[in-house]
Formats: C-alpha cells, structure tokens, sequence
C-alpha cells in the first residue's frame, strides 16, 4: 500500500510540476502579448499623430495660398476696376453679352 501511496504522490507531483509549468507559461505568454499589444498602441498613436501634423500643415497651406490669391484677385479688380467700369459704358452691349456667356458657361459647370 506505501509503494500505491508513493506512486500517486509522484503522480500527484508530477501533475502539479505540469500545472505550474503550464500557468508560467500561459503568464509569460500573457506578458509578452500584453507588452506587443502596447507597443503596436504607442506605434498607432505616432503614426496618428504624425499624420494628424502632416494634415495640418497642408490645410494651412492650402488655406494660406488660397487667401493670396483671393487677396490678389481683390487688389487686380480694385486696381483695375476704373477701366473696367469705363469698358461697360463705352461697350454695354457687348460687356451683357460677355457676362451672359461667362454666366451661362458658370452655370453649365456648377449644375454638373
């Protein structure tokens, strides 16, 4: 009976030295996948964040250029709005002809 009794106390270690074996196993596998996952976060947040800056800059861009232009069709029509007003009354026919061709080609390309 003590030779049954060793028996299943060696069987009975060998199944806890299992189960040890298996739960750090199962730990260091949780860790490392826990530690990927953070890095693959923090790698996510610098790529967010770069391309959140890269967006940025080219709306300021965008929005910069696009005032300088608007700014200098301002300053050409204020420059040149004289001659322009004195073309209309030596021409008007010709000055409604010119704005009804310019609003009807307008027209076409916006409806699309």
């Amino acid at each position: 009976m003590n030779n049954n009794r060793a028996a299943f106390e060696n069987e009975k270690q060998k199944v806890n030295n299992l189960y040890e074996n298996g739960k750090q196993k199962a730990q260091a596998a949780y860790e490392e996948g826990e530690e990927k996952l953070s890095q693959a976060v923090e790698q996510g947040k610098e790529k967010s964040q770069d391309l959140y800056q890269q967006v940025k800059e080219s709306a300021s861009e965008f929005y910069d250029e696009s005032k300088k232009m608007v700014n200098e069709a301002k300053d050409y029509l204020q420059a040149n709005s004289d001659e322009i007003i004195n073309a209309v009354k030596q021409n008007p026919v010709n000055s409604l002809l010119i704005a009804g061709g310019i609003g009807f080609i307008l027209y076409n390309l916006l409806r699309r």
